[in-house]
């Protein structure tokens, strides 16, 4: 299915396309270049991670010993 038929459809069903609910929109739109998400997913999980990742004090990345041997 195209973009264009995404939103007729989508129209379609809600009436309006500024109603549809966020997922619903969010797994309706178009993948990013070179990813399996739309734009909306992809800025939720690099925030949702980078959240995680900055909070986690046991994080891989922040051991100094691996700065060392690298």
């Amino acid at each position: 299915m195209d973009k264009i038929t995404d939103i007729a459809t989508l129209e379609a069903i809600y009436g309006d396309v500024d109603v549809v609910h966020a997922f619903v929109g969010m797994v309706s739109e178009p993948h990013v270049a070179g990813a399996e998400t739309g734009e909306l997913q992809l800025a939720i999980w690099t925030a949702q991670f980078t959240a995680s990742n900055d909070g986690d004090r046991f994080f891989y990345g922040k051991d100094p010993v691996l700065e060392a041997i690298a």
